[in-house]
């Protein structure tokens, strides 16, 4: 959901609850959660709407960009430490080099795994 007008209290909190609905088909969670970007700047208004419950209930209701970016960048330099040496190009032998360190060090497993894990960052403080 795309925020670009204010909402405030129960407008804000019934307006994400409404996009953070989990998607199911055929029996598959095929989008567990929402994502909600704030155009106009209401982060107040959901901060003050959102004192009103426990921290243990809203406990990852929102995310610091700044923090999943340093997160991001701290996972992309681990993934990248792989291929000391190898110079970053996107030719077919660059690949195949990679690949190579890969399954040379037996790292291909651990590479998809860290490659593809989600980023969260931390609850709103």
């Amino acid at each position: 959901m795309y925020l670009d007008k204010p909402l405030k209290e129960h407008r804000l909190l019934q307006a994400i609850a409404r996009t953070n609905r989990p998607f199911i088909k055929n029996g598959e969670n095929v989008r567990p959660f929402g994502l909600v970007i704030d155009y106009v700047g209401i982060f107040k208004e959901l901060k003050r709407a959102l004192e009103i419950y426990d921290e243990v209930d809203i406990e990852g209701a929102t995310y610091s960009v700044e923090e999943i970016k340093e997160e991001l960048r701290k996972k992309i330099a681990r993934v990248m430490g792989y291929f000391d040496g190898l110079e970053p190009r996107r030719d077919k032998e660059t690949i195949m080099n990679a690949i190579e360190i890969l399954f040379r060090n037996n790292k291909g497993k651990e590479f998809g795994r860290l490659s593809s894990e989600k980023l969260y960052g931390s609850y709103m403080r």
